[in-house]
């Protein structure tokens, strides 16, 4: 039974709603929030720079509004991550190496100038800079962005500020006038909620839905417009409705019913069509396989023998033929598909309609007359008794220089000669040459515990998947040493060379300055 509201939901290929904020590439997937996206791509490809505070409860599609934003600008710097301690200046660096590089200034005011120089060079729409911590405390956060708002004032950016309506309540008057404007994240209407169910249904099936007035009315009612309540919803929905076997689309679901326990009975099977319509097929029971497949043959594939075709009389016994398989109803059910494949097989022409035989009165050659034979077979061809016509040898020479000819090449040198000059042609594979890979911060605020051990290893010296010292104190064979560090290199962590048939890895200058940023490596004078 299919839950009200849900009627002639077409099949999906999988449950479109659920709890994750959308990413940069389904920022076609938001509804509801369209007048103010258009607002703030505007002033994003006008350059005109703002300093934004989007307010909105936690699971108001806050983090999805930000990634659609984000795919109107060609960059867009995000940071998620709270540091534990030098909020402000952690932050300042963090934001640094986003829009400069890693090789800091000593002083917080030259920094801030290649910040805002760096920004105001680029070309094309606004940069975009979002600071989301949901977590962190409205007081401490209000004090960080009194240390920060002097600076990020001065950068040509788009930069937006994400907040809970409890973590606006700690921010004094003074400090709610240094952002440009505040954007609330309000509860949506039922046009809104109709939106984001339409696009969502699209997204997963070939045609579109159109939710009753009605079914909108009562889910914008229960979940308050609230986004997350609204994806929770609609998710338990349209599980309940596939689950309940409304979804399926040109399969046939076979059911296995339970039958009394009996170590040689067989289960029955239910085959349910598409159109609703059930017809059941019993398979019986034997006592063993051999009478399984028996019935098996009596009944599917009973094919009448017929009588083979009067052949002219030949020197060798004639060549025995497969019958054609009679044009019989073939079996519905589970064994269709072999039935036909036999079908076809048996009704080869290669097999049933063998090749007419010549009728003249000549006695036929004392060879097999099949189909094989008259590939080779040619009337024409000299016989053993008729006189072939042999020329003769030509002169001998003599007084011949061997050397002048061209001799074969000596089996023991298989490259020489013209296989040699053939493998110089052969383009050689590039030797595999030591290089970095771009950084990802993301990857290394988020290291596994091995990932660190490997880290700190690699800080102070090279090494190798094949280290004895790194695999005992990690407890790994090779294979995952390997796998490890390989996941480094493409991160932009770790860098390597190649020494033989081995590869060294060590830490990349890109990660040691990241590292030395957030205060957890000292540089060395």
């Amino acid at each position: 039974m299919q839950p009200v509201g849900l009627e002639g939901l077409p099949p999906l290929r999988e449950n479109p709603f659920n709890g994750r904020p959308l990413e940069k590439s389904e920022h076609h997937l938001l509804g509801g929030r369209d007048t103010i996206i258009s607002s703030l791509t505007s002033l994003i490809r006008q350059r005109s720079a703002r300093m934004v505070i989007l307010k909105g409860e936690r699971g108001s599609g806050r983090t999805s509004f930000i990634h659609s934003l984000a795919s109107q600008t060609e960059k867009h710097h995000s940071f998620t991550l709270f540091p534990e301690s030098n909020h402000v200046s952690r932050l300042l660096d963090e934001t640094y190496s986003m829009l400069v590089g890693f090789e800091r200034p000593a002083h917080t005011t030259a920094m801030i100038d290649q910040m805002v120089n760096a920004v105001a060079g680029f070309q094309g729409p606004l940069q975009l800079l979002s600071y989301d911590f949901p977590s962190a405390s409205g007081p401490l956060l209000c004090n960080i962005l009194q240390g920060m708002s002097p600076a990020l004032k001065r950068l040509k950016a788009m930069v937006i500020i994400s907040l809970t309506p409890e973590q606006e309540q700690a921010f004094p008057e003074d400090l709610l006038n240094e952002f440009d404007s505040v954007i609330e994240l309000e509860p949506m209407l039922e046009e809104g909620v109709r939106e984001v169910i339409e696009k969502r249904v699209s997204s997963v099936s070939r045609r579109t839905w159109t939710p009753q007035s009605s079914f909108v009315e009562l889910i914008r009612e229960q979940s308050g417009g609230h986004v997350g309540r609204l994806m929770r919803k609609m998710r338990d929905l349209v599980d309940e409705s596939r689950m309940n076997g409304s979804q399926v689309d040109s399969v046939s679901e076979w059911q296995i019913e339970e039958k009394p326990s009996n170590q040689n009975a067989h289960s029955t099977f239910t085959e349910v069509g598409v159109e609703g319509t059930e017809g059941t097929e019993e398979v019986p029971e034997f006592d063993d396989d051999s009478a399984i497949e028996e019935n098996f043959e009596e009944q599917y594939f009973s094919l009448d023998e017929q009588e083979e075709p009067t052949l002219p009389p030949v020197s060798t016994a004639s060549i025995e033929r497969k019958p054609t398989l009679p044009q019989t109803q073939l079996p519905t059910g589970m064994f269709r598909s072999l039935a036909i494949r036999n079908r076809d097989s048996m009704s080869d022409p290669a097999l049933t309609n063998p090749a007419e035989k010549d009728t003249s009165p000549e006695p036929p050659l004392p060879v097999h007359q099949d189909d094989e034979a008259d590939l080779w077979i040619e009337e024409s061809a000299p016989l053993i008794e008729e006189e072939i016509h042999i020329p003769p040898p030509p002169a001998q020479i003599t007084n011949l220089d061997w050397q002048q000819l061209p001799q074969p090449h000596s089996t023991s040198n298989p490259y020489s000669g013209l296989a040699k000059r053939l493998a110089a042609l052969t383009p050689q594979k590039p030797r595999w040459q030591s290089q970095s890979l771009p950084l990802k911060v993301e990857k290394l605020r988020t290291l596994s515990d091995h990932e660190r051990i490997i880290l700190e290893v690699a800080i102070h010296r090279e090494f190798s998947p094949s280290d004895d010292e790194l695999r005992k104190t990690l407890v790994v064979k090779r294979p995952r040493m390997s796998q490890l560090s390989n996941g480094l290199y493409r991160a932009g962590i770790l860098q390597t060379r190649q020494q033989g048939r081995s590869r060294w890895f060590s830490l990349t200058n890109d990660a040691r300055a990241q590292l030395a940023a957030w205060g957890l490596l000292e540089v060395e004078a």
